[in-house]
């Protein structure tokens, strides 16, 4: 077969091909559904995060209509198959023990056991009566907190307790939209044959302008397999990757403030997630805790407070992005919350001082007011100690490997193929001319 006609047909099936959709789109056959229960109606006995992942479309299925099955809050379809809501869960131990296959438990907490404040009528009239004793001394300004509190009376708001448990369902099946690449590897594989055969012929015939344009498709081919193979094979690892990170253990423990974020972007290679865990052994740091958000897995790392910057600065130094404060903006932080734990000390002492000249129901409701003000200011002791001795970075790693269309990479060589097949063929017949 002469070489123009080849040159023809190459031209044609990459025509043909520039057709081809890039993407496929099936997203699952479930139900579209809105919220059929308000969850801020009511204050639930514990919170729970519930973890499912589905590798079928079926299945996936099977677990939206599960979880949908239960009274929900607004539902959120994310893309790349996923799926987030609140669920209202009436007898927890039974769920527990029904859990589908795929599904886990990542979090809980019981709220039944935090502290509460009460606002009522005896906490009101106690304020009433410190106000007017202490009017116009130094103690009415170390006990402005208490007035602007007790002073809120929501008893036609109360927000109602209940035995219940919400608990937020995040599930990850299969994607709604797939970039494919079969199909072009198809198209250039047919065309890299052919202008293969086609090589010996136009240098055998003596055809210049033919065979440099056989030589240039076939590299163009080459350098287009050759990119569909490395960046499948960077998804596949990145994949490898994050299933790592995820059944990391974390330590525990607490470290304060949070003093920024470190970002792996998705489109950078797929060791850059092993770089990001070896800077973290190698700063001394430790991994608190291992989530999963929103198509991100969040790291919780505990680092030195003299050498958080240093860490930052290795990270931008690795090609990823770091977003912290500047150690002038965490001290003024510290600094605030100090104050405040301070402060709240210093209304506790003077509260303490009137309550003997309070009536028994207004004392008691001091008093509890006291007892709760004293457990917020243990959690903000444990902040302050814990801030001596290591900070909290956030390391945001996306499941997804960057986005990654080889239509548009298949469109823009398959014009510049077209435009190289024109050329040869004007230059061909001019010659045989």
């Amino acid at each position: 077969m002469d070489s123009r006609w080849i040159l023809t047909l190459i031209a044609t099936v990459l025509l043909v091909s520039l057709l081809i959709p890039g993407e496929v789109y099936s997203p699952p056959n479930v139900p579209y559904l809105k919220e059929n229960y308000d969850v801020y109606q009511e204050v639930p006995s514990r919170v729970a995060t519930l973890l499912c992942g589905a590798e079928t479309r079926e299945y996936y299925e099977y677990l939206v209509n599960w979880t949908l099955g239960f009274p929900h809050y607004h539902v959120y379809w994310g893309a790349g198959g996923s799926l987030r809501t609140t669920i209202v869960v009436g007898n927890w131990s039974s769920f527990k023990k029904s859990l589908p296959y795929g599904c886990e438990i990542i979090s809980l907490k019981e709220l039944s056991k935090e502290p509460t404040i009460s606002h009522d009528l005896a906490l009101y009239n106690a304020s009433l009566i410190l106000e007017n004793l202490t009017k116009g001394t130094p103690d009415y300004e170390k006990l402005k907190p208490f007035f602007s509190f007790a002073s809120y009376s929501p008893q036609d708001s109360e927000i109602p307790k209940t035995n219940n448990t919400h608990v937020e369902v995040i599930l990850i099946g299969t994607g709604d939209t797939e970039f494919v690449w079969k199909p072009f590897v198809f198209v250039w594989a047919i065309v890299m044959a052919l202008s293969a055969v086609s090589l010996f012929t136009s240098w055998k015939r003596k055809k210049k302008a033919i065979f440099v344009s056989f030589v240039i498709i076939l590299l163009l081919g080459a350098f287009f397999v050759g990119k569909v193979l490395y960046l499948e094979h960077e998804k596949a690892e990145w994949n490898r990757n994050v299933a790592s990170v995820l059944s990391l253990k974390g330590m525990g423990g607490e470290c304060w403030p949070v003093v920024g974020v470190i970002n792996v972007p998705s489109d950078s290679s797929a060791d850059s997630i092993p770089r990001a865990l070896q800077l973290i052994n190698e700063s001394h740091a430790k991994i608190l805790e291992v989530s999963f958000e929103d198509y991100i897995v969040k790291l919780e790392v505990g680092v030195n407070p003299e050498s958080y910057e240093e860490l930052a600065k290795e990270a931008e130094e690795l090609g990823l992005q770091a977003d912290i404060f500047p150690r002038s903006e965490v001290s003024e932080i510290t600094e605030q919350i100090r104050r405040s734990y301070e402060r709240q000390e210093e209304l506790i002492e003077t509260l303490k001082k009137y309550l003997l000249k309070l009536p028994p129901s207004e004392r008691n409701a001091v008093e509890r007011f006291i007892e709760l003000q004293k457990q917020f200011l243990e959690e903000t002791e444990k902040q302050l100690n814990a801030s001596k001795n290591c900070y909290e970075i956030g390391i945001a790693i996306p499941t997804e490997y960057g986005v990654v269309q080889y239509s548009s990479l298949s469109g823009f060589l398959a014009k510049l193929v077209l435009l190289v097949v024109g050329i040869a063929l004007v230059v061909s017949w001019r010659s045989d001319r």
